[in-house]
Order: C-alpha cells, then structure tokens, then sequence
C-alpha cells in the first residue's frame, strides 16, 4: 500500500461496514461453535460466535477523505499478512497478559502483572496450544482439553469449544481467516474508531473501541478487554506485510496500561507433535456433549429448572451442605469436586438480590457463607440457565 493512500485517511468520517462474505463466514462460524464456559468469566468469548453475528450489521467509523475507499485499503493490508501466515503452516507467539496464573485465558485487569503465554498453532495439521504457569489448553483434532498443570485438574470439552477455551487468544486460532476478518472487531461496537498510519517502513492500524456491557454495577468493569475502554494497535512490517506486533491497552483511571502484548512472533516454529496431545497425568473431568447427554439421564437437572436464580443457590448450597454429589454435578458440573472440598458442609448466612453486570448473559449473587470450620467467607456466584439443560449453573465464583 503506497504511503500517499495511508496519509489520505485522516480526515472525514465514513461508514465502513463488513462484506456480505464476512458476515456469512461470522454466521456460518456462529452455528458451528457455541463457546463454553469452563471456569470463572469464560463467557467472554461467547460475542464472537452467536451476539457477533447480529452486531455485524452496525457500520464503524474510519478516518478518511472523500473518495477513498478505506475498506479496500484496510483490507489489502490485512489480506497480505494473512498471505504471509498461509506461507507458514507452523507458528509460535509470545504473549504478555495482564491477569493471573491460574485464571481464563479472557480475563484482564490493569492492576495485575503481566503473566507471560505462549501459542503455538499448526495450522497445517488443525492442532493448537496455550499455556501460561498455571494453566494450559490445547486442541488436539477432536477434542479440546483444558488443565492446570499445578494442580492436575483438567477438562475435557468437544472440538466445537475451541472459542470457550481459548477466549481472547482466539484471534490466533486462525490468522489468516482473523486478519481478513478484522472488520469483526470493529463492526461490534458501532462507536469503535480506526486508524492507519505509516512511519519508517512500519504501518499502524489502531482501533479505539469504547467499554462494552451495563455496568450499573461494576463488578465486572475492568475484568475484560471488551468491558473496559481500549485501544487495539497492529503494526505490520511494509515491505513483507507480515504482522510484527498486536496490543491491546486500556484506559484505566485516566492511564493507558497495556493489557495484552505479542512479544514475539516465531514464523518459523519447530514443535514435536506431542506438544498436541492431552496429558495422561491429568484427571480428567469430561464435559464432552456425549457425556453430559448420557449424565442428563440420570441428574437431577429437573431440581434447578423453571426456578429463579435465588432458588437454585439456595438447592445448590444445600447440595454442598449435605454433599449432595449428584446435585453438585448439575449445579457446579462445571468443577472437579476436588476443588468444592473446601466448601463441604458450608451453609448459607446471607445473600444479596441477584445483579447484572458487563456482559455475562447471567447473574450474580453475592453471598457469605460458614464453612464446616466455622469461619466465614465472601462469595460473588456466576449462575446462568442458558446451557445445561436449562437448569442453573454456577459459571464463576469459586
């Protein structure tokens, strides 16, 4: 792209939406790949399969001079640099997140140190993996796995969550189709600003994107790169057109901090394939569709249906009361009962009216409770009802 069709873009406002190609490979990816969440905030992902597809219709706001067509522009120059990632099949980035060890993959905060991750992708044989200190994911062909190598817990999920698991690293599932697609990220929020700009061989394509979601309480401000107000910035080599670096900042309490940062990108990756494969020295909870058809046979998903979520804590703290296993199973199906122990014998002091927040598509409730021990703990539960059977879940909180 010459640098005369760079400098023309910075004037004028006008719409630049997302081809009818786009949308149809958004909607076709929205069918196939209902994200799942696996442990706390892991709904976050779920805007880039089904909520996406709808928002695609919204224009986003390019700076550009009349008679400029920023679309073809934009898209030459993310077109090339997904070339140069279909040039090779096997690659491996480098990543700086603000968050914690153990937490999603899509959970941020500014106040957090950076914790480092690493992706590699083989594209040529379908296979990923992430990991960070404690926790890792990979999907090896048929099935995608999730685990916390410190403490040998694991989850074993259908190749159809590949989005669930990887949340915000999705962007590196496939970048030649997300690259060509970016016109995504922007057409989410109508009120998102690009620019381009070139300098010393290098182009820079920024996106501002506002804060996303109610927060008429701000439980969940600051917790994801969508619900807080930030800036994310390509930079593209342009002789090559190969993408350098990708950051994302937020703007927290006036500052800008950077939340999430590619260091490093290895194009020329070599990994063994075991790298792919799920580890044996895990214990596995499997939550695979087939097995959670088989287990609906025989739960009591009926307990936590057609109730409201006030009720369902309720049944679900009695559960963990009375160490219920099979109401555990439907209520914290999402957890090893390994990781409720704590929690055996607890009962429940108090709670507080249940409140939204962000964008989870449920509900939280603050609640205190008295474990076996007799000491008291704080708790703010994540339930929702749309996934399970219809029957409520805990999707967060412990």
């Amino acid at each position: 792209m010459k640098k005369k069709e760079i400098e023309s873009m910075l004037s004028t406002d006008v719409p630049f939406k997302a081809s009818d190609s786009l949308k149809g490979r958004i909607m076709e990816k929205a069918v196939r790949e209902e994200p799942a969440a696996v442990r706390a905030r892991s709904w976050k992902w779920a805007r880039w399969a089904m909520p996406v597809a709808a928002a695609l219709a919204l224009a986003v706001l390019v700076t550009v001079k009349p008679g400029v067509t920023p679309a073809i522009a934009a898209e030459k120059l993310f077109r090339t640099a997904a070339e140069y990632f279909n040039q090779r099949p096997v690659f491996s980035a480098k990543v700086e997140v603000r968050t914690l060890p153990q937490d999603n993959f899509g959970y941020t905060h500014p106040l957090k140190p950076y914790v480092d991750h690493t992706m590699t992708v083989d594209r040529e044989n379908g296979v990923w993996r992430l990991e960070k200190s404690e926790r890792a994911a990979l999907y090896d062909g048929q099935y995608t796995w999730i685990w916390n190598p410190e403490n040998g817990l694991g989850t074993k999920l259908d190749g159809t969550d590949q989005v669930g698991a990887l949340e915000l690293f999705v962007i590196f599932l496939d970048p030649a189709e997300i690259l060509q697609d970016v016109a995504l990220l922007d057409s989410v929020n109508p009120e998102a600003r690009v620019r381009l700009s070139e300098k010393n061989g290098v182009i820079t394509y920024a996106i501002d994107s506002p804060i996303q979601g109610d927060f008429s309480d701000k439980y969940m401000k600051y917790s994801s790169v969508f619900e807080s107000d930030t800036r994310w910035t390509y930079t593209f080599d342009k002789a090559s057109g190969r993408l350098l670096t990708f950051r994302i900042e937020g703007l927290f309490s006036g500052l800008r901090k950077t939340l999430f940062q590619v260091t490093d990108i290895d194009y020329e990756a070599r990994v063994d394939s075991r790298l792919f494969e799920a580890p044996e020295e895990v214990d596995w909870l499997d939550r695979t569709a087939a097995n959670r058809a088989m287990e609906a046979s025989t739960l009591p998903y009926d307990a936590f249906r057609n109730i409201d979520a006030e009720q369902a804590l309720l049944k679900g703290i009695d559960a963990l009361q009375a160490w219920d296993v099979n109401g555990l199973k439907v209520f914290f199906g999402q957890y090893h009962l390994r990781t409720l122990e704590p929690l055996k014998g607890c009962r429940l002091v108090r709670h507080e009216k249940p409140f939204t927040s962000g964008q989870f598509p449920g509900v939280f409730i603050r609640c205190t409770l008295e474990r076996a021990d007799g000491k008291t703990e704080k708790r703010t539960f994540a339930l929702r009802n749309d996934k399970g059977y219809g029957a409520w879940t805990v999707d967060g909180g412990l």
